[in-house]
């Protein structure tokens, strides 16, 4: 996916988020549904009851992972594939760029929960605070790293951005766990 907004912070940082985010396996399979730009086998699709989740909706994310995992408990296999490209209206302000980690970090957890009996589509990690806390600490210098290794020495201007995503994600995610116990405890 290409940033349509290459010269923006907000939206490359998205952009790189994601590119770290989605990891494949050594023959180019990954576990994460990208629906921006992805080609499926129609009759993958009618094995399903329903395509899209609507109770993800609430969040504006988070869909089309799940699609990926119910396609994947019907035998499909995701494939990586370079040469599709497309270009990407990624968020391009910081209000926008904060929004959308917090909704990441809730839409997290409610797939953490959703798919609690399928442990290889879920983040444990993210159940533990300890490893949790420790991600959060060092995600954004890995990241940065990264970005450093791909952009040049301007790559440590992400960092900020880096640590603002993995806190905003880190409060979503436990805003939302925290709603769900509540709702489930009246």
């Amino acid at each position: 996916s290409l940033n349509h907004y290459e010269k923006n912070i907000f939206a490359e940082t998205t952009k790189l988020i994601e590119e770290f985010c989605y990891i494949k396996s050594k023959d180019n399979y990954i576990k994460n549904l990208d629906s921006r730009n992805v080609s499926l086998n129609k009759n993958s699709l009618k094995k399903l009851e329903h395509y899209f989740d609507i109770s993800f909706s609430r969040f504006n994310c988070g869909e089309d992972t799940d699609l990926g995992f119910r396609l994947q408990l019907n035998g499909c296999k995701i494939l990586y594939t370079p040469k599709m490209i497309v270009t990407h209206f990624y968020i391009k302000n910081f209000a926008s760029f904060i929004k959308q980690q917090f909704n990441r970090g809730r839409e997290n957890c409610f797939i953490n929960l959703k798919w609690k009996s399928c442990p290889s589509f879920i983040t444990n990690c993210l159940e533990n605070h300890i490893i949790l806390t420790g991600s959060a600490l060092i995600m954004p210098f890995f990241c940065t790293y990264k970005t450093i290794l791909k952009k040049g020495l301007k790559g440590i201007l992400y960092l900020p951005l880096f640590i603002l995503h993995k806190l905003f994600f880190s409060i979503g995610y436990a805003y939302e766990k925290q709603r769900i116990y509540k709702k489930r405890n009246r």
